[in-house]
């Protein structure tokens, strides 16, 4: 990985995939590893999707934004989604320029916390590119892992802004000659490589009025800051002629979201593709390769926070570990087993077992105000 936040994020999903395994095995004992591989597969995916739907995209995404592309889950229950039609892929557009405003959110830092949530350790971002090690110290604090975990749970992510840190932009994979590259300028030259066309092509595209002057008023840029628009008038000759990431990247943000109009459509279509697209979406009710509604129900209670409980030495955290703890997210100890999965619900007789293993297979607020594990979420 990239960076050691990275390797904790994945690292993290393996551990609870291990964990879920050996959960089912415990109430399956007759089930071969191939059914225990394929069940946990699906339990995982389920959850991924769970918690990036509810949890990470009603921070991202204004809630209106949400309901107007059906990203919103249901509570309880099954909501059969799938469309054959819709094309669940990544659009070039989504890969190349907007899924990649989140390297605005990249700090100049990777850091270890103490039990008490204390910085302990703290490395210069361009030092970490390639080299897991900071995750693999042990102290008297504990693992390297726990207290990088507690780091990305207790600090607050780089602003998402036209702006990325230093780390990123300066010294981004330095050589042994001091020399860079830069994310930004990558980011610009990989949406000219992929010939995704400019700015204004995708404000028509998702029903937008194109700028046709650099001012901010009627017609112009109207999403912007003036500041930010003078900026983009500096280096283009013409509206036409911008660049979509840093022309929608510099956007005003939408009330109640992380970017402005132009990503805020096109990163919704996107996320609308990959589910109703899918035809097994965890919430579609298409048995056997899908849950029964008890099994639904239950990963509809799961949490990030639980993922972190169940698999590193965290004796507390927040419900919510994308935001900061307060009166609506409430700090609760790993002991009491707050949403955790009963995997009871998947317990079945060795009869129920003959037909498993053919039916497993067919399976294939303020920016400032979110914590960084919601930037590695996005990067992961």
């Amino acid at each position: 990985m990239v960076v050691p936040s990275l390797t904790y994020l994945h690292l993290l999903f393996v551990r609870e995939h291990n964990r879920i395994a050996r959960g089912l095995s415990a109430v399956n004992s007759h089930w071969c590893d191939e059914t225990l591989y394929q069940e946990t597969r699906k339990i995982i995916i389920a959850a991924i999707q769970h918690i990036t739907y509810t949890e990470y995209l009603p921070l991202l995404l204004p809630k209106d934004i949400r309901s107007q592309y059906f990203l919103r889950s249901k509570r309880k229950g099954h909501d059969t989604v799938y469309n054959p039609s819709v094309n669940p892929s990544i659009s070039n557009v989504f890969g190349v320029a907007a899924f990649r405003f989140g390297h605005s959110q990249i700090p100049n830092n990777q850091a270890l916390y103490s039990t008490s949530y204390k910085p302990i350790q703290i490395v210069p971002i361009e030092k970490t590119y390639n080299r897991p090690e900071l995750i693999l110290t042990k102290d008297r604090h504990g693992r390297g892992f726990d207290g990088l975990g507690r780091w990305m749970i207790g600090s607050f992510m780089a602003a998402d802004d036209k702006c990325l840190d230093d780390g990123v932009r300066n010294k981004l994979f330095l050589d042994k000659e001091q020399r860079s590259f830069d994310l930004a300028a990558l980011n610009i030259q990989r949406g000219r490589d992929h010939g995704i066309p400019g700015y204004n092509a995708w404000r028509k595209f998702c029903g937008l009025k194109p700028v046709v002057h650099f001012s901010t008023g009627p017609g112009g840029m109207v999403d912007h800051d003036p500041e930010d628009a003078a900026l983009l008038k500096s280096l283009y000759r013409h509206p036409d002629d911008m660049d979509l990431y840093p022309a929608a990247l510099s956007e005003r943000h939408l009330p109640g979201g992380l970017v402005g109009p132009t990503f805020a459509c096109l990163i919704a279509k996107q996320f609308y593709h990959l589910k109703a697209g899918d035809r097994f979406w965890y919430e579609n009710k298409f048995l056997p390769t899908g849950f029964r509604e008890d099994q639904l129900n239950e990963i509809k209670r799961l949490r990030l926070s639980r993922i972190v409980c169940d698999n590193t030495q965290v004796s507390e955290v927040q419900t919510y570990v994308f935001q900061p703890s307060g009166s609506s997210n409430v700090v609760y100890p790993c002991r009491d087993r707050r949403f955790s999965l009963n995997l009871d619900l998947w317990r079945e007789s060795s009869e129920g077992a003959k037909t498993m293993h053919h039916q497993s297979s067919v399976r294939g607020n303020s920016p400032h105000h979110y914590y960084h594990f919601y930037t590695q979420f996005i990067r992961g």
